[in-house]
């Protein structure tokens, strides 16, 4: 008997959905692979589901069933990408370069990860894709989660010279989306100690005790690993006297006493108070940054107008450009009437979405969108990313709001209808 989360449960009935479809419409894996040996439960599973549909699932497909079953109980061996390869080698390098090039994240999702993209890049270099019939409403609702997956494709292919399709990204973003509800519920903190890793442990289980449905610790590092990737998290506790920018920081006692236990409620409640500021989002629009344009009608045309009217404020870097038409072909962020281009943070000096709308279409990527959104984020505004994108999934949900921003004259009209206030930026 296998025993699910609720996020296993939901990942493997998701698959299955797809699966099972991709079989009636003959459209399954066909390819000579290293065959990962079946776990039990996974036979059993098949069986079942063969039994239930009146289908043969292909050893193909019952290799990917397997990887879900892998990973609810826990097994992460085995796995490989290249024949003459060790396993342990290939797996090693690609927990490494997925701890590297991920922002955030916890031992689910790298071990999630490790899971899904080992076989997953094996296959792509081999050219075989696999159909994925929701992913277009992962792009729409999953919003922030496909973001996250197509930032990692591109360094996925940078790295592995593999490029990620769509279909592929989208199953990445139901991982990151599991990562992200996770999230929501907790302070996600590092912890920085400089004895021992017996007393950094005892200390990271004493806090998780005291703290358990109120932080998450992504990680525990040294202050010079602290120096070789900058804190993300929401919150820094120490046992070194530190002071870092922009990220609050509790100094503890290796052995965690009373006293550190208060200075840790009263920072989380303070977190946990500033994480609804409701006009998050309209804070960053601008009627500036608002344009009606029924000229431009081309992807790349309106991204090189937005990308250079954001660089001449003084918002983003120069090379913004080239980046975003890049991700764009990549992945394509149109989704129904609305497209929302992404700025890498390494270019954005301070956070804003400028906003272009042609009421005549914009050719997408074989698309067509009426609205672009192009979203400059960057760490300034880490806190309230989760609200932000919540805004997006909002507005590509009201058919109403979109038409009426559609059929709108100028900027603040917009801008009112996206909840802002009509402000101008000052040259002075």
């Amino acid at each position: 008997m296998i025993k699910f989360s609720d996020y296993e449960y939901q990942s493997l009935t998701i698959h299955l959905v797809i699966a099972l479809e991709r079989i009636k419409n003959n459209e399954v894996l066909r390819f000579n692979s290293y065959r990962e040996p079946l776990l039990e439960n996974t036979k059993l599973l098949v069986l079942l589901l063969e039994k239930e549909f009146a289908i043969k699932i292909p050893i193909e497909e019952q290799e990917y069933i397997n990887i879900h079953i892998m990973a609810t109980e826990g097994s992460r061996t085995k796995i490989t990408v290249q024949p003459n390869q060790k396993p342990s080698t290939v797996e090693s390098e690609m927990e490494q370069f997925l701890r590297k090039n991920i922002d955030e994240y916890d031992s689910i999702l790298i071990k999630n990860l490790l899971l899904h993209l080992i076989p997953a890049l094996k296959r792509l270099k081999l050219g075989l894709k696999l159909r994925n019939l929701y992913t277009e409403n992962i792009k729409r609702f999953f919003l922030l989660a496909y973001n996250r997956s197509v930032d990692l494709g591109l360094k996925i292919k940078n790295e592995f010279k593999v490029e990620v399709p769509d279909n592929e990204l989208a199953f990445i973003a139901l991982h990151m989306e599991a990562f992200i509800e996770r999230s929501e519920k907790f302070i996600n903190v590092v912890l920085i100690c400089s004895t021992g890793l017996g007393s950094a442990r005892l200390l990271e289980q004493r806090i998780k005790s005291r703290f358990v449905n109120k932080i998450h610790i992504n990680r525990v590092i040294s202050l010079q690993e602290l120096k070789e990737k900058p804190v993300t998290e929401d919150l820094v506790i120490s046992t070194i006297n530190i002071k870092l920018r922009g990220v609050p920081a509790v100094i503890v006692s290796p052995f965690l006493d009373e006293k550190g236990s208060q200075k840790i409620e009263k920072i989380i409640d303070n977190l946990s108070f500033d994480y609804s500021d409701p006009k998050v989002f309209s804070d960053l629009l601008n009627s500036d940054l608002i344009f009606v344009d029924s000229e431009l009608s081309q992807r790349d045309d309106v991204i090189r107008f937005l990308g250079q009217k954001l660089e001449q404020a003084g918002y983003v870097k120069a090379g913004i450009v080239e980046a975003a038409v890049r991700r764009e072909k990549l992945a394509s962020t149109a989704t129904e009437m609305v497209a929302i281009p992404h700025a890498p943070i390494e270019y954005v000096n301070r956070p804003c979405v400028a906003v272009f709308v042609n009421s005549k279409g914009i050719d997408w990527d074989n698309n067509y969108v009426n609205i672009v959104f192009f979203l400059a984020m960057n760490e300034d505004i880490k806190t309230f990313i989760n609200e932000i994108y919540g805004s997006f999934n909002n507005i590509l949900e009201n058919k109403h709001l979109l038409n009426q921003i559609v059929r709108a004259k100028d900027s603040e009209e917009i801008l009112q209808l996206l909840g802002g206030e009509v402000k101008r930026e000052r040259n002075d």
